[in-house]
């Protein structure tokens, strides 16, 4: 039995995240965001055509969404141990369809196009 996902990894590029995140934010959240974003841009180059250095902690519920920097996954913090599964990439136009996931084999990324 696959069980549901409650929280969401996702990426951005400036574009994408003004339509279809920052309408779920607060001002201060949005503030966050582009300044984790212009601080670690020359990670997110390093990462993925195109650039998405807007990145999110999402919940299923949109109940919560947290700005972060784009090497979370993998920072330090986690001693080179991610505490997200391996997912493969998935492109969603709408935050909403988060709430359709369920645990499929081998996801890696959620973001938004």
């Amino acid at each position: 039995m696959k069980e549901s996902i409650d929280s969401f990894w996702v990426e951005a590029t400036l574009k994408e995240a003004v339509k279809s995140i920052f309408p779920f934010l607060t001002p201060e959240a949005i503030d966050e965001s582009k300044l984790l974003a212009n601080r670690y841009m020359h990670v997110a180059k390093k990462m993925a055509k195109p650039v998405r250095p807007y990145c999110f902690l999402v919940s299923r519920d949109l109940s919560s969404i947290a700005p972060f920097h784009v090497h979370y996954p993998v920072h330090h913090m986690w001693n080179a141990y991610s505490p997200f599964g391996e997912f493969e990439v998935h492109h969603i136009s709408d935050l909403n369809e988060l709430n359709t996931f369920i645990v499929p084999q081998n996801i890696e990324w959620v973001g938004i196009r």
